[in-house]
C-alpha cells in the first residue's frame, strides 16, 4: 500500500481489513477460517458493499455498508467495512468513529487490520501522535500478519 501525500485524496490511503494480500498471512490459520465462516451470517448489504468498496465505488459501499451496520451493529468486522467506505469517501472524522466502534467490538484477530484502518483516518486527519500509537501497537502485536506490520513500520517512518 502506497502512502498517500498531503495532496492526495483520502481515497489513495482507504485500507480494506479485508482485502487479500497477495500472499494470505492468515491461510491454514483457524481464525481465519473463523472469520471466514462468519460472512455467512452477514447481511448482503455487507457483500455488496465490499464489492463496491473494491472496485472503489465509494458512495455505493457507504449507502451498502451503512445498511449492513443498521442491520449488524455489534459486528466489528461490518464496521470496520463501514470505516473503509468512509475514508474513501474522503470523511476520515465518520471513519474513525466507524473504526473506533469497530474496535470496541473486535476480536483479538480482527483488531490490527482494525487498528491499521483507524490510524489511516487518524493520520489522514493530521492526529500523528494518535496514529503513532496505533501503528505501533500493530508493529508491536505478536498476533498481527507481516504485512499489518510492514505497512505499520513504513507509517511510522513516514511520521518521523
Amino acid at each position: 500500500v502506497a502512502a498517500p501525500t498531503a495532496s492526495q485524496p483520502a481515497s489513495a490511503a482507504v485500507h480494506d481489513p479485508l482485502a487479500a494480500p497477495t500472499a494470505d498471512p492468515l491461510a491454514g490459520n483457524a481464525t481465519a477460517q473463523s472469520l471466514a465462516a462468519s460472512f455467512k451470517t452477514r447481511p448482503p448489504a455487507f457483500d455488496l458493499g465490499l464489492k463496491a468498496l473494491r472496485a472503489g465505488d465509494f458512495t455505493a459501499a457507504l449507502a451498502q455498508l451503512t445498511r449492513a451496520a443498521q442491520a449488524a451493529p455489534d459486528d466489528s468486522i461490518v464496521l470496520a467495512g463501514l470505516g473503509s467506505a468512509h475514508l474513501g469517501s474522503g470523511d476520515a472524522i465518520a471513519a474513525t468513529e466507524a473504526y473506533r466502534l469497530a474496535l470496541k467490538r473486535a476480536s483479538a484477530a480482527a483488531r490490527p487490520g482494525i487498528q491499521l484502518g483507524l490510524a489511516e483516518a487518524l493520520r489522514i486527519r493530521e492526529s500523528d501522535d494518535e496514529a503513532a500509537t496505533m501503528y505501533r501497537s500493530i508493529r508491536d502485536n505478536a498476533e498481527a500478519a507481516d504485512n499489518l506490520k510492514q505497512i505499520a513500520r513504513e507509517r511510522l517512518a513516514l511520521l518521523n
